[in-house]
Formats: structure tokens, sequence, C-alpha cells
């Protein structure tokens, strides 16, 4: 499948952070469009688009990141937090008639993750970010 994103052996889609990208991009898009009635992405959402997908890629999760809803590190600064919230908003119910598989891969994710996702302490998080810069 494109942009990175596998079928497994059980036939589940996979690709950890790029199905992810793939997803908060489609919201943002449809988002855009109707809100913004744009045809492509508007600078103020291609820069939201851009910031996700920056912190999407810098998690301290890695891989085994929650759906943001779930998360209990807020990497998102205050103003963006409450940008994607309102995307997030408007698109998710959105997502299942435009980007159906998306919109169950997201699901799934959230109810796997929240199931099986202890969190990371703090102190976690610190050496991870120590590991990172």
């Amino acid at each position: 499948m494109a942009d990175g994103i596998k079928k497994n052996k059980q036939g589940s889609i996979s690709g950890g952070n790029q199905l992810e990208k793939r997803t908060i991009t489609a919201m943002i898009r449809i988002y855009c469009k109707s809100v913004h009635r744009s045809k492509e992405l508007c600078g103020m959402c291609r820069d939201l688009n851009e910031y996700a997908l920056k912190r999407i890629e810098q998690c301290v999760y890695g891989v085994n990141k929650p759906v943001c809803q779930h998360c209990t590190v807020h990497c998102y600064s205050p103003l963006m937090r409450e940008e994607i919230k309102k995307v997030m908003h408007y698109s998710g119910p959105r997502m299942l008639f435009r980007h159906p598989v998306l919109a169950i891969a997201h699901m799934v994710r959230e109810k796997r993750k929240k199931k099986n996702n202890p969190g990371l302490t703090d102190s976690d998080i610190r050496s991870q970010n120590k590991i990172a810069k």
C-alpha cells in the first residue's frame, strides 16, 4: 500500500506513525476544504499540518504512540492544541465517509493502544528527550 502502510500477515494495516501521519493530513484536508473553502491547504492549515507531522515524528512513544486523545504527554503548544481539536472535532465524523480505511484503522489503534499502553513516567520521557537531542 502507499505511504509506508502495509498489511501484516493477519491482513490488518500496519505502518506505525506513517498511518498516523496520513490520518492527520486527511483530517486537516477535510477541514480546510470545507471550512476555509480551499482546494489546496491554505497557509494556516499547511502550517498546522507541518506542525502535527513534526509532533508525530518526535513523539516520545515512537511507533507505540497512542492516539492523541489518550496520550499523557501534551506535546502541542496550547494554541496548536486548540486548532487541532477543532480539526479533529469537525473531521472525525466525516472521516468514516471520506477515508473509511483510515478511520477504521484509527479506531482500532485507539482501542488497542488505550488497552495496552501503560504510559511513560516523567523520568522515561526525560531520558528519551536526552537521547533524541
